[in-house]
C-alpha cells in the first residue's frame, strides 16, 4: 500500500501539532531545542532584506507613472480599511472586561532601563547602509521606494531594474530551497516554547491575555479571510488555505519579518501568477514590502492592553478618553510596541507599573499578534492585487452578510467572555500574599559565600542551620563562659549566633504566612552562620534605644539590621564596612510622583505634610533638617499611611517604598533627584570592644559582594525576584510518568 505524499502545508501542520505535543510531554527538557529554533529564525531571515530591495526596485521600477499612482491610491484606501477593522476589534474587547478591579502584580517598575530605539533612525535612511545593516525595514523600504520611483520611465535605469528582476528571482529560489526546513524549523520553535515557556505571570493578566488571544484567533481564521472573499473572486476556504504557510511560519517563530517571502508566494498561487505576467508579479513584489512598512492590525494590541491597564487600576476611561487614546494611538504603533505602551501609560496617569506587565506577557503573545500580522499583510495585499488587477467585486449583498456575521461573532465572544471573567476574577487582591509567601531560596547551600548545588530538590536554608526566634531578651537560655571571652569564644562555647534585629522591615526582615523569620537581613544571618560554623541561630528582637545595650552587654553578638553610621551612634557601637546604598525616595499617590521627584521643589512647598515610621533608625533624625516647612507626622507603621487621607507623602527609600508600591498599585515611588543627592549606606554593628570580630565580619562581607551573594539576594529580596520563584514546568513525562524529577 503506498502511502501519499503529505502536501507542504500538512508537512507544516503535523510539525506544529508534534512540536506541541513534545513540549508538553518533556517540559523543560525541551531548552534543548533552543539552539535548533535559534538557528531556523537566522535561516529564515536570509533572503528577508535582499528581497525588500530588489523586488521594489524591480516592482515599482517597472511601473510606469500613472500606474504607481493608482497603486498608491488603491494601497491607501485598503490600508486605511484594515486600520479600522483592527482599532474597532481590539477597542471593542474592553467590554469582556468585568466590573471588578484588581491590583497589580507583584513586580517593579524599570520602564528606565528599557532601550528605547530612536523613530528617526527607524524611518530616515540617513545611512541606507547602516539602515540595511541594523535590519531597519522601515528605512530600507523608503530609501528603495525613492530610488524605484526614480529610476520609473528612464531607460537608462532599465538594466538595473532587469537585473533586480533577475536578482529577485535567484532569492526567490533560494527561498525555495531555504523553505524546505520550515516543517521541522516549526516543530523546534513549537516544541521549545510550549516546553520552557512560563505562565507564572499571566495568572494575573488573563482578562487582557484570554482576550488578546480571541480576537486574534477570531480576525486570523474568519473576519479577515471573510472580508477578503467580499472584495475578490475567491473563496474563503481558497484564501484561508492559502495564508495558511506564512500565518503558521509567523505563529510558531514570533516573527512576521521572515514571512515575508511567503505571503508573496501564497499570493502568486492564489492569484495564479505566472512569470509571463510581468505587471502582476512586479505589483506583488512591491505590495509585500510596501505592506510590512506600515503598521499591521497585530500592532493596535497596545491600545487593548492599554483599555486593560485602566480596568485593572481602576483608572476611568470615558469616550472621550477613549476617543484620544485612538487618535494618540495609531502613531505611536509606528514605533516599538514597548514604546507605545509606555507613552499611552503617561498620557493617561495610568501606574506605570503595568509597563511591566506588558513586558513579562509580551514574549507570549507575541506569537499570536505575529501570526495576526502576518494574515493582515497578506489580507491587504490580496485586495489591493484584486483592485490593480480589475478582480475587485464589490457584492454589496454579501458585504452586509459579511458584516452582520462579524458584528455577532464579536458581540457572542465579549459576552461570553465577559461572563467568564465574573466568575473567574471575583477574587480578593492577592499581592499581599505573594509578599507574604516569600521565603529563604533554595537550591543551594552557601559554604564561605560559594555556591555549591544540591540535589534536585534542593535544600532551604531552614534545614542546614536550625533557628529560635525570640519574642524579648528576657526568654534567652544563660550562657556558660567567662565575662572577658570574646565574641567568637561565646559563639564557639554556646553554638548558636545571637543576631539582634528590628522586626517588621520588609523586605529586610519580617515575618512570611508561614510563620518564619525572612528577609534580606534574614538571609544574611544564615551565610554568616555558615561562615562561623554556627549551627543554630538565635534571633532577638531590638529598637533603636536598645540595640546598643544588648551588643555591650554581650546579649546580642550583631545587630543584622542595616543601619546608617553616625556619629552618635558611634559613640555607642561601632560598624562592619557597608554592603548596600538605599536611595532617598517619596511614597505618594501615583499622581503626584512628579511632584516629589526633585528635592528643591519639595524643599519649597508650603503646607507640606510628611509622615515618617517611628522605629525607622536611618531617616527620623534628619527629616527635620531636609524639609523645614513641612509638617512631620510620625506613624507606628506603613498601615498609617495608607489609612490616611491628610498625608501628602511618606519619607523612605526607593528600595523599601517600591515593596509597597507594588501591593497598593495606586501609589508610586518617586526617587529624588539628584539621586545622588542623599543615600543611606548601610552596615551592621557589632560591640564597641570586639574589633577583631569586625574585621572578619568586613572580610566575609567582602566575600559576599566578590561572590556575588550581595547582589543576588538583592535581586530575591529587593527588587522581588522571590515573589516569582521560577517553578518547574509541569509535562507529562515528570507528573505524570514520573520517569524523571
Amino acid at each position: 500500500m503506498l502511502i501519499p505524499k503529505l502536501s507542504f502545508t500538512w508537512q507544516i501542520y503535523i510539525g506544529l501539532i508534534a512540536g506541541i505535543l513534545v513540549g508538553i510531554t518533556f517540559g523543560d527538557l525541551c531548552i534543548v531545542f533552543q539552539p535548533f529554533a535559534s538557528a531556523f529564525i537566522k535561516i529564515m531571515q536570509i533572503t528577508v532584506i535582499p528581497l525588500v530591495v530588489t523586488t521594489l526596485i524591480s516592482g515599482i521600477g517597472s511601473l510606469k507613472k500613472s500606474e504607481a499612482g493608482t497603486l498608491a491610491r488603491s494601497f491607501c484606501s485598503a490600508l486605511l480599511l484594515f486600520w479600522v477593522i483592527g482599532v474597532v476589534s481590539f477597542v471593542a474587547m474592553q467590554f469582556s472586561f468585568p466590573s471588578i478591579g484588581k491590583a497589580a502584580l507583584f513586580g517593579t517598575r524599570t520602564p528606565s532601563e528599557m532601550d528605547l530605539l530612536n523613530p528617526l533612525d527607524l524611518f530616515i535612511p540617513s545611512n541606507p547602509f547602516s539602515s540595511l545593516a541594523d535590519g531597519y525595514l522601515p528605512a530600507v523600504v523608503i530609501f528603495c521606494l525613492l530610488l524605484a520611483f526614480v529610476l520609473q520611465g528612464n531607460n537608462r535605469s532599465k538594466p538595473l531594474v532587469e537585473l533586480s528582476a533577475i536578482l529577485s528571482e535567484a532569492l526567490f529560489s533560494i527561498t525555495n530551497i531555504i523553505s524546505r526546513v520550515i516543517p521541522y524549523g516549526v516543530f523546534f520553535t513549537m516544541a521549545y516554547n510550549a516546553g520552557t515557556i512560563s505562565i507564572e505571570y499571566f495568572l494575573e493578566l488573563q482578562a487582557f491575555f484570554v482576550s488578546l488571544v480571541v480576537v486574534c484567533l477570531l480576525l486570523c481564521t474568519v473576519i479577515l479571510p471573510l472580508i477578503v472573499s467580499s472584495f475578490t473572486p475567491f473563496g474563503f476556504r481558497e484564501i484561508f488555505i492559502s495564508a495558511s504557510k506564512s500565518t503558521i511560519l509567523a505563529l510558531s517563530a514570533g516573527n512576521v519579518t521572515i514571512t515575508l517571502p511567503l505571503i508573496e508566494e501564497d499570493l502568486r498561487s492564489l492569484f495564479k501568477i505566472d512569470d509571463g505576467d510581468e505587471r502582476s508579479r512586479s505589483l506583488n513584489e512591491t505590495l509585500v514590502p510596501l505592506a510590512y512598512m506600515f503598521p499591521t492590525i497585530g500592532s493596535f494590541a497596545p491600545l487593548l492592553f492599554v483599555l486593560f491597564a485602566a480596568w485593572y487600576y481602576r483608572v476611568p476611561m470615558h469616550l472621550k478618553d477613549q476617543l484620544v487614546l485612538i487618535a494618540a494611538g495609531i502613531p505611536s504603533v509606528f514605533g516599538s510596541s514597548r514604546v507605545s505602551v509606555l507613552f499611552l501609560l503617561k498620557i493617561f496617569n495610568i501606574p506605570e507599573d503595568a509597563f511591566q506587565l506588558y513586558n513579562f506577557a509580551l514574549p507570549f503573545f507575541i506569537y499570536f499578534l505575529s501570526a495576526l500580522g502576518c494574515l493582515s499583510i497578506f489580507s491587504l495585499c490580496a485586495v489591493c492585487m484584486a483592485h490593480l488587477t480589475g478582480r475587485l467585486q464589490i457584492r454589496k449583498r454579501r458585504v452586509i452578510v459579511v458584516a452582520v456575521i462579524i458584528i455577532l461573532l464579536l458581540s457572542t465572544s465579549i459576552v461570553g467572555l465577559r461572563m467568564g471573567f465574573s466568575t473567574l476574577l471575583a477574587g480578593e487582591n492577592h499581592n499581599y500574599e505573594l509578599l507574604s509567601s516569600m521565603t529563604l531560596p533554595s537550591g543551594v547551600v552557601v559554604i564561605s559565600g560559594m555556591k555549591l548545588p544540591q540535589t534536585n530538590e534542593g535544600q532551604r536554608m531552614e534545614d542546614i542551620i536550625k533557628t529560635k526566634v525570640y519574642s524579648d531578651a528576657s526568654s534567652l537560655p544563660p550562657g556558660n563562659y567567662s565575662p572577658a571571652s570574646t565574641c567568637l569564644e561565646r559563639i564557639k562555647a554556646r553554638q548558636s549566633l545571637r543576631v539582634g534585629y528590628i522586626p517588621n522591615r520588609v523586605p529586610f526582615t519580617f515575618v512570611n504566612s508561614n510563620g518564619s523569620l525572612v528577609g534580606f537581613d534574614v538571609q544574611m544571618a544564615y551565610d554568616l552562620s555558615d561562615f562561623l560554623e554556627a549551627p543554630l541561630i538565635e534571633f532577638i528582637p531590638v529598637n533603636k534605644s536598645n540595640m546598643a545595650d544588648f551588643l555591650n552587654n554581650k546579649t546580642c553578638d550583631i545587630i543584622m539590621t542595616g543601619l546608617e553610621p553616625t556619629p552618635e551612634r558611634l559613640e555607642h557601637m561601632i560598624f562592619t564596612s557597608t554592603f548596600m546604598t538605599l536611595h532617598m525616595a517619596f511614597l505618594v499617590k501615583d499622581n503626584r510622583q512628579d511632584e516629589f521627584e526633585k528635592f528643591e521643589d519639595v524643599r519649597t512647598m508650603q503646607g507640606l505634610s510628611i509622615a515618617v515610621i517611628k522605629d525607622n533608625p536611618n531617616f527620623l533624625e534628619r527629616i527635620k533638617k531636609l524639609f523645614p516647612n513641612a509638617e512631620i507626622v510620625e506613624l507606628d507603621n506603613y498601615d498609617e499611611y495608607f489609612a490616611s487621607d491628610k498625608i501628602d507623602a511618606l519619607f523612605t527609600t526607593t528600595e523599601q517604598g517600591s515593596i509597597f508600591a507594588v501591593i497598593h498599585p495606586d501609589y508610586d515611588v518617586a526617587q529624588v533627584e539628584p539621586a545622588d543627592f542623599y543615600k543611606v549606606l548601610l552596615a551592621y554593628s557589632v560591640a564597641k570592644d570586639q574589633e577583631s570580630f569586625l574585621n572578619l565580619i568586613n572580610y566575609w562581607i567582602k566575600m559576599e559582594e566578590e561572590y556575588g551573594g550581595l547582589s543576588d539576594k538583592y535581586n530575591y529580596w529587593i527588587l522581588g525576584e522571590g515573589a516569582h520563584e521560577k517553578q518547574s514546568r509541569w509535562s507529562v513525562i515528570k507528573d505524570v510518568l514520573q520517569l524523571v524529577n
